[in-house]
């Protein structure tokens, strides 16, 4: 059954709308986008790795009122019959990220220079949905200074100052710091041998802009990639922090006991992880991605979040952290067509309003 352009989807975790007076719009997260019901026959799964999915999927699907009464599910026939694939009408994108490793020490030295910092002692995490519901999604950091809140130190004054937070560990290189920044988590092997899991803590509210625009604009590039943008970067330091802290954003760390751990709390698993912009798409949904690439696993779950991971049909895909996955993450951004995966019951259940 196809639905008008205009209809919107709401999809609330743990609540649904039973029988009502009137319809209501529905919605993906909390806020609305067109999509329409589709049938697995739409779809193109060659290629796709069967135990792959259902690792991934059983990671998290106890986590998610969606899918939790499906935890015993084992194998994609009987995954048919209990989810239905819902098309996001808008032209998607996909990036991808991995896993980086580090070089680094508990203390700092010559060698060991830049920190990691965990989430700050002094940072405010603001909602303001209470007084509007609008704001729902939002998220507002700021710290206090005399009586009133300010934002919270961008990624320059972060660095030049300092903040009042636990140092993780420090790092041998900036460039390196900088892209585990982008990348969410990552780890690092100090100097004993042991590993160190870091993953993603909190933000400090400060929007992610990507800096391989303004390298091309200043004649830096021409051409843009993850590989292409630490070879200048490496290369030129006396201009490289200067395009690094035109990214305002900075991410704070927390030590975790496994690798990559995403948004939802879950171990991500390479190939079979992706992240997406929660607002439209509720953590723990699997989802089917129609690339056209045959490093591309189709269906895989909605494990994590990123700062630049805006809108309904966006997604990050998770390489993992073998030799080829900064090759592959670095050079990816392609169009792509996206399903989220709901359960058959649920859209019984769901009022539609054209």
């Amino acid at each position: 059954m196809n639905w008008a352009s205009g209809l919107v989807i709401v999809l609330a975790l743990g609540l649904f709308l039973g029988c009502a007076p009137k319809p209501q719009p529905l919605l993906f997260g909390s806020l609305p986008i067109s999509a329409e019901v589709a049938s697995w026959e739409d779809l193109d799964l060659k290629g796709m790795d069967e135990a792959l999915f259902f690792e991934a999927f059983e990671r998290s699907c106890a986590l998610n009122a969606l899918t939790a009464p499906y935890c015993g599910v084992k194998e994609f026939k009987a995954f048919k019959e209990f989810f239905v694939p819902i098309k996001l009408l808008r032209q998607g994108m996909m990036t991808g990220y991995y896993e980086p490793t580090l070089r680094g020490s508990k203390t700092q030295s010559e060698e060991f220079f830049y920190p990691l910092y965990a989430k700050p002692n002094d940072m405010l995490t603001i909602s303001l949905s209470s007084l509007y519901p609008e704001l729902s999604s939002m998220r507002l950091r700021g710290k206090v200074v005399g009586e009133r809140v300010v934002p919270y130190a961008s990624h320059g004054e972060i660095d030049q100052k300092g903040i009042d937070a636990e140092v993780l560990c420090y790092v041998s290189s900036k460039v390196d710091a900088f892209f585990l920044h982008i990348q969410g988590s990552g780890k690092v092997v100090l100097e004993d041998g042991a590993v160190m899991y870091l993953g993603y803590a909190d933000q400090n509210g400060h929007p992610y802009r990507a800096i391989g625009g303004l390298m091309r604009q200043k004649g830096y590039l021409d051409e843009v990639s993850m590989q292409s943008i630490r070879a200048f970067l490496e290369a030129n330091p006396s201009k490289a922090e200067a395009v690094m802290h035109a990214n305002p954003s900075y991410v704070f760390f927390a030590e975790r006991t496994t690798g990559a751990t995403g948004a939802l709390g879950v171990e991500l698993v390479p190939y079979g992880s992706v992240a997406v912009d929660r607002r439209h798409v509720p953590l723990g949904l699997p989802l089917v991605i129609q690339s056209g690439l045959p490093f591309v696993q189709p269906l895989v779950v909605a494990h994590d979040v990123g700062g630049a991971i805006k809108g309904e049909a966006r997604v990050d895909y998770f390489f993992g952290a073998d030799e080829e996955a900064p090759v592959l993450a670095g050079g990816l951004k392609a169009p792509i067509t996206l399903y989220v995966v709901f359960p058959k019951k649920q859209i019984k259940a769901l009022q539609i309003q054209p």
